[in-house]
């Protein structure tokens, strides 16, 4: 080997571990960045789970009341915490993309419930609190049984949640809720269609 050869080895060696050492951190870049964003994907994730579990610390407690009749204890105390925790429903609601699909049905049930039931219920000239209370103990089961069905679905969430990949692919939620287990006409329909 003359030295013009070795001077073209080395050049042609050089060369090729620059291209190599380019292509291996443009993918090392590549993963970081996915990896970035998966973790902010996760981040808004727990964030909107703690949501939940504050949402269904609100229905957690019970109240006996002077007659010994138990109440859920947002609704045994008046108006104000009711609102406060219908707003919270709703903020909850208004991050549910990062939820799953089944823990934002249960929360669109929840809300729906509360709505028909007790918030549309009730007559704004009448005893607002003692409607409430009223209400509270007639749907303390429904609200108990309500709350339980989501603390399930949020645990079974929680052992998913690293899952990105599962929780980016498009959802079917454009198609409608399900009310009680029903289809929703827009789904009737199309199951009619196919």
């Amino acid at each position: 080997m003359n030295t013009i050869d070795i001077i073209a080895l080395v050049l042609t060696s050089s060369l090729l571990s620059a291209g190599l050492t380019s292509v291996v951190n443009w993918y090392i870049h590549k993963n970081n960045y996915r990896n970035d964003y998966y973790k902010k994907l996760l981040d808004k994730r727990l964030v909107a789970y703690e949501n939940v579990q504050d949402l269904l610390s609100f229905l957690t407690g019970t109240l006996q009341l002077e007659d010994g009749r138990l109440c859920v204890f947002e609704l045994a105390n008046g108006q104000e915490h009711f609102g406060k925790f219908l707003t919270k429903l709703f903020y909850t609601i208004e991050n549910s993309v990062w939820l799953s699909e089944k823990t934002s049905d249960l929360l669109f049930q929840l809300n729906l419930f509360f709505l028909k039931e007790i918030d549309n219920v009730i007559d704004e000239n009448e005893n607002y609190d003692q409607q409430l209370m009223e209400l509270g103990v007639l749907y303390r089961s429904k609200i108990k049984q309500l709350r339980f069905d989501l603390q399930q679905q949020l645990y079974i969430d929680l052992s998913s949640l690293h899952k990105i990949n599962k929780f980016t692919r498009p959802k079917t939620r454009n198609e409608g809720y399900h009310v009680n287990g029903k289809p929703t006409p827009m789904q009737k329909r199309k199951q009619s269609t196919q």
